[in-house]
């Protein structure tokens, strides 16, 4: 059953899609830039996720094997 929430979500990117061509400099090259932007999440789709790891890897440190700074030298 088609609820109007399920035809909300695509006229309102139907109208910013519209609005930021519209609205652009150069209309072509953002109508352009916005069938090429489909067209890679197509792809990358279609791509396929790489595998789910059976293990889970620990996050590194940002502190983690970094060398401490030098200390000044007492006189």
């Amino acid at each position: 059953m088609i609820t109007p929430n399920l035809l909300a979500e695509p006229i309102a990117e139907i109208t910013v899609t519209g609005t930021a061509i519209a609205k652009a400099q150069d209309p072509v090259r953002m109508a352009r830039a916005m069938k090429l932007g489909v067209e890679a999440g197509r792809e990358a789709f279609l791509a396929g996720r790489m595998p789910k790891k059976l293990y889970s890897a620990a996050p590194s440190s940002p502190v983690e094997g970094k060398i401490a700074p030098s200390q000044p030298k007492a006189a």
